[in-house]
């Protein structure tokens, strides 16, 4: 059984280091202000129209084609904080609200730094959603079979360290909010 956990535990970790290191990363970003805009490159438009036109999505693709800007990867239009709407993806994106006299309409190319704070905040795409809550799966079943490899060796020291970092842990917890 030991032999089996040591290598689950060896071969799990080495799996997910990417993964961990990708988090560990862009949380540290995160807690430093750095956001999903950073070095984001933006470009805004005021589209003046008489009325609203009867198919947005046509009507923004054909905009894009003829002003040469980008065409998302995905073009199908999604509801977006109140009323506006997104086309595209966490790389490349159009905003597009109803303004009195239009439409407003903002495209979003972010940097790769924005990109990895978008997947930290699992405001991606479901593949990396799912893999990131298998992961943390994963990373809890990584930390349990490590106690069970030291358990009996380490058992008093182990306990101790699990009981101090607990203490600490809930006191910066309690201090900050």
């Amino acid at each position: 059984m030991k032999n089996f956990l040591r290598k689950f535990h060896a071969y799990s970790a080495m799996f997910f280091l990417p993964m961990a290191i990708l988090f560990a990363l862009t949380g540290i970003l995160y807690i430093c202000g750095i956001r999903e805009d950073f070095m984001v490159k933006k470009q805004d438009f005021i589209i003046k129209l008489d009325k609203k036109p009867e198919n947005l999505q046509n009507f923004i693709l054909d905009f894009l084609k003829q002003n040469e800007l980008k065409i998302p990867s995905n073009i199908t239009l999604k509801r977006f904080k109140g009323d506006m709407q997104v086309m595209g993806s966490a790389s490349y994106a159009v905003l597009i609200k109803t303004i009195d006299n239009g439409l407003s309409l903002q495209t979003l190319e972010r940097s790769i730094i924005g990109q990895m704070i978008l997947l930290h905040k699992a405001k991606v795409g479901q593949i990396f959603v799912v893999f990131s809550v298998i992961f943390s799966i994963f990373l809890l079943l990584s930390y349990f079979s490590g106690i069970v490899i030291l358990a009996k060796k380490y058992q008093k020291t182990s306990i101790a360290f699990f009981i101090f970092g607990f203490v600490i842990t809930l006191i910066a917890a309690v201090a900050s909010v």
